[in-house]
C-alpha cells in the first residue's frame, strides 16, 4: 500500500487559519477603533466652554473732530518801555542813574545846565521890577485925574489917558509874569524824571554832551506786569476765548496767561498775527525772554478717542483694536483694524469701522487672540 504524504495539505491548512486569524484581529482592531473615535466624540461635546479672560472695557464715541495741542514761541515785554529824553536842548551836567537800576516815578534821571534859564529869569524879574514902579505912578496918576474931573479941573480925556496908561503898565506886567512861569517851567524840565517806576536799560549819553530836544539819554522799562507777545496763526486767534486763561511756559516753568490785545494785520514773513497776553510771571524777567504758549486747535476729522494702551500693531505696519461682540451668548474679542490718526499720552484718535457705543478692550491685548471668550469690567468715568 503506498504511503500517502500529508505534509502540504499540513501547511495549506495552517496558511489558511493563519490568514483567517489575521483577518478576523484587523476587523477587531477596527471595530475597536471606531468605537473609541467615538467615545472621544462623545467626550468632547460635553467638554465645558474655558472659563473667560477678564478685561477692562470702554464705549466707542463717534466724533467729528478732535482737539490737538499747539505750541508757540513768543518773547516777554515790558507793558511800558520808552527812551527819555529833555524837551530842550542843552548840555548834560549829570545823569543820576546807571544801566540796571530800579526808580520809582517821578525819580530824578538826568539833569542839564540852569545857568542860562537863571540869567533869563533874573532880566525878566527886574523888568517886572521896574514895570511895577511905573504902574504904581500909573495908579496914583488915574487916581488923582478922577478927583481933578470931579472938580472939573482937568479934561475927560486927560482921566482917560490915565487910566488907558495904567490898564497898559498892568498888561506888560502879566505878560513877563506869564514869560517868568515859562522860565520856571523849562528850568522844571531840565530835570528829567521818571514817568513811571520801572528800571534803567540802555544809559545812552553821560556829563559833559551837548543834547539837542528829545535826544535820549536812558531807556526805562516799566516794572508792572510784563507782556507776552506770541504770533498766532488767524484761525486760532479768531477763536481765541478772550475771557479764559492759558498756560505760558518760561525757563521750565508755567505760568497763567490771559488775551489782552490782538493785531489786525498779519506778519508777511510769518504770517501770523501779533497778540499779547497778560501772564503772572514775575517783573524781573528780562525783556525779550523766550517762551511757549499752549493753544487746543479743533481739527476737523471723523473718528473716535480710545485709550492709547487698547492699540496694538499688526501686520504690515497696521494698527488695531480689539472690539467685545457677542456670539452664541458669550462675549468674545474681534480683531478691528483702525487708522491712527493724533496720540498723546495716553490715548489715541482712530478712525475705522467702529460703530457708535459699540465696545472695545482697553488693555491687555497682549494677552487676547482673536475669537477668546472675554468678561468685560467697564470703569466708571
Amino acid at each position: 500500500m503506498p504511503k500517502f504524504n500529508n505534509a502540504p495539505v499540513l501547511r495549506n491548512v495552517g496558511t489558511l487559519l493563519s490568514t483567517m486569524m489575521t483577518i478576523a484581529l484587523a476587523f477587531g482592531l477596527i471595530i475597536g477603533g471606531t468605537a473609541a473615535i467615538g467615545a472621544r466624540s462623545n467626550r468632547s461635546e460635553t467638554v465645558p466652554v474655558a472659563q473667560p479672560i477678564i478685561v477692562s472695557a470702554s464705549v466707542i464715541s463717534h466724533q467729528d473732530h478732535y482737539q490737538v495741542p499747539a505750541t508757540f514761541i513768543g518773547r516777554i515785554e515790558a507793558a511800558q518801555k520808552t527812551d527819555l529824553g529833555f524837551e530842550t536842548g542843552g548840555t548834560l551836567v549829570a545823569v543820576l542813574v546807571d544801566e540796571g537800576d530800579t526808580v520809582n516815578k517821578g525819580q530824578i534821571i538826568a539833569q542839564i545846565d540852569t545857568r542860562a534859564l537863571a540869567a533869563e529869569r533874573d532880566v525878566h524879574i527886574a523888568a517886572k521890577d521896574a514895570l511895577l514902579a511905573k504902574q504904581e505912578l500909573a495908579q496914583l496918576n488915574a487916581d488923582r485925574s478922577i478927583i481933578l474931573a470931579q472938580r472939573q479941573a482937568v479934561s475927560v480925556k486927560r482921566v482917560d489917558e490915565s487910566r488907558l496908561k495904567l490898564a497898559q503898565i498892568t498888561a506888560e506886567v502879566r505878560r513877563i509874569d506869564a514869560t517868568i512861569a515859562t522860565i520856571d517851567l523849562a528850568a522844571e524840565k531840565t530835570e528829567l524824571r521818571a514817568p513811571f517806576s520801572g528800571r534803567i536799560g540802555e544809559r545812552y549819553l553821560d556829563p559833559g554832551t551837548r543834547i539837542g530836544a528829545t535826544q535820549p539819554i536812558v531807556s526805562i522799562s516799566a516794572s508792572s506786569a510784563p507782556r507776552f507777545r506770541v504770533g498766532l496763526p488767524n484761525d486760532l486767534l479768531d477763536n481765541l476765548d478772550r475771557s479764559a486763561t492759558y498756560t505760558a511756559s518760561f525757563r521750565g516753568q508755567s505760568f497763567s496767561a490771559i488775551p489782552i490785545a490782538g493785531r489786525r494785520d498779519v506778519d508777511p514773513l510769518t504770517r501770523t498775527r501779533a497778540t499779547l497776553f497778560e501772564i503772572d510771571a514775575p517783573h524781573d524777567f528780562p525783556d525779550g525772554t523766550l517762551g511757549h504758549l499752549t493753544l487746543t486747535r479743533d481739527i476737523r476729522g471723523n473718528g473716535a478717542w480710545v485709550e492709547l494702551s487698547a492699540i496694538s500693531e499688526g501686520e504690515r505696519g497696521l494698527w488695531s483694536i480689539y472690539l467685545v461682540k457677542e456670539e452664541d451668548g458669550h462675549n468674545v474679542a474681534k480683531r478691528e483694524v483702525v487708522e491712527l490718526i493724533f496720540f498723546d499720552d495716553d490715548r489715541a484718535f482712530v478712525h475705522g469701522s467702529l460703530s457708535d457705543g459699540a465696545s472695545y478692550i482697553t488693555n491687555g491685548s497682549h494677552r487676547i487672540s482673536a475669537g477668546q471668550t472675554v468678561q468685560t469690567t467697564f470703569s466708571k468715568e
